[in-house]
């Protein structure tokens, strides 16, 4: 995540400058020496060359180490960035966002995709319609682990060590709620597939007011990420590729039209020597995370805060207990569907 997205996001930032880097891994630090010739780097913070006061550490470890690791940082006096999931235990994430209040700092977690154009779009054409039209949502987001992921899961739980769930549910579990600005009231999650190689979860979202969502998240070879809002006699279709309004009966079209949207700018992005999609989506989110610690009032579009990021972990709690129960409907307290 970092060596693919934040460090060249970092490197065309106006915002950032990057001081120093940790890694516990020998290899890691020799690429990074690299790359940033003449950059601090340790295998541990306090093994860092002081580097002054850090304004913030970003935290892009496996989601185990987050708890422990974003202490270290806030106690240290530094704001806390850290990618999503904030923590894979809602009592880790409630301790770092009140330790962060009691220092007086901010936490700012990682669900980059707020900061896709469409999603944007998508929500402020939801702000403009009455609550009722809304009649329901489905998230599909499936891909393919072994593309990117340098860690290495077992086949036989694809929950161990912050997997299917904390890896990529949680995208959905965060964006659903913010785009449609209502709280979640209770969770249901029961897996589609689950064998070698291939496991896909269904979760269902009931939210304040009745309305109801399902996301699909899967690990394996397909690779498809896209949002349908139901309006009755139209749905809003939205995913890497930007948002079109389409009918039910043309909604496989619509599909089609945003994925060759998303191959052609992926293509123009390599001919003119561009940054990737995800890097400029990873850029905003610094800018707004720079703005922040700043003070600046949040906005529209704004990069989840540590408080964002424990209602998640709420959720991806209930999906688990859900699961572990057969699909029942688990719901979720008041604190953590704020």
């Amino acid at each position: 995540m970092f060596e693919r997205f934040h460090h060249p996001a970092l490197l065309g930032s106006p915002d950032w400058e990057l001081v120093g880097a940790v890694d516990i891994s020998p290899a890691r630090l020799r690429w990074l020496s690299s790359v940033r010739p003449g950059l601090a780097v340790a295998e541990s913070l306090a093994a860092l060359p002081d580097t002054g006061r850090l304004d913030a550490v970003l935290i892009a470890t496996p989601p185990e180490a987050h708890c422990a690791l974003g202490a270290e940082v806030l106690r240290r006096g530094s704001h806390l960035l850290v990618e999503k999931p904030l923590a894979l235990h809602l009592g880790e994430a409630e301790s770092l966002v009140a330790l962060a209040e009691h220092l007086g700092l901010q936490v700012w977690v990682g669900f980059n995709r707020r900061f896709r154009a469409g999603y944007w779009e998508l929500q402020r054409r939801l702000d403009e319609l009455p609550r009722g039209r809304i009649l329901g949502l489905q998230f599909d987001l499936h891909t393919d682990p072994r593309l990117w992921d340098a860690i290495t899961r077992s086949t036989a739980d694809p929950e161990s060590r912050g997997g299917l769930i904390d890896d990529l549910a949680c995208h959905q579990l965060d964006l659903v709620p913010w785009l449609l600005r209502r709280p979640v009231d209770a969770v249901r999650a029961q897996y589609l597939r689950r064998e070698p190689g291939v496991s896909v979860v269904e979760i269902g979202l009931r939210l304040r007011g009745g309305m109801e969502a399902r996301c699909r998240a899967g690990h394996g070879a397909q690779q498809l990420e896209q949002i349908a809002v139901h309006l009755g006699d139209r749905l809003l279709v939205a995913g890497p590729g930007g948002l079109v309004s389409t009918s039910r009966a043309l909604a496989p079209l619509a599909h089609r039209r945003l994925a060759v949207r998303a191959a052609v700018d992926a293509i123009r992005r390599r001919l003119t020597h561009r940054p990737k999609a995800t890097v400029d989506t990873i850029q905003r989110q610094h800018a707004h995370w720079a703005a922040g610690i700043r003070g600046a009032t949040a906005t529209i579009g704004a990069a989840a805060d540590g408080a964002a990021g424990a209602r998640c972990v709420a959720l991806t709690d209930a999906a688990r207990h859900s699961l572990a129960s057969g699909g029942a409907w688990v719901s979720i307290s008041p604190s953590g569907a704020q």
